[in-house]
């Protein structure tokens, strides 16, 4: 019955594919979306450190 739902609304339908799919699942760490709550700090090749 709730298969009958999910056809009939374009909404469902995408929302489906994504759980269904691999698009939802990141490869790790690096590949995931999203900022970061930190500063962080970066040193160049003259060991200056920036903070960004």
């Amino acid at each position: 019955m709730w298969w009958v739902f999910w056809s009939l609304t374009l909404e469902s339908i995408h929302q489906v594919l994504w759980l269904i799919g691999d698009r939802g699942a990141p490869m790790g760490w690096r590949h995931m979306n999203g900022d970061g709550g930190h500063t962080f700090s970066l040193i160049n090749e003259k060991t200056i450190r920036s903070t960004i």
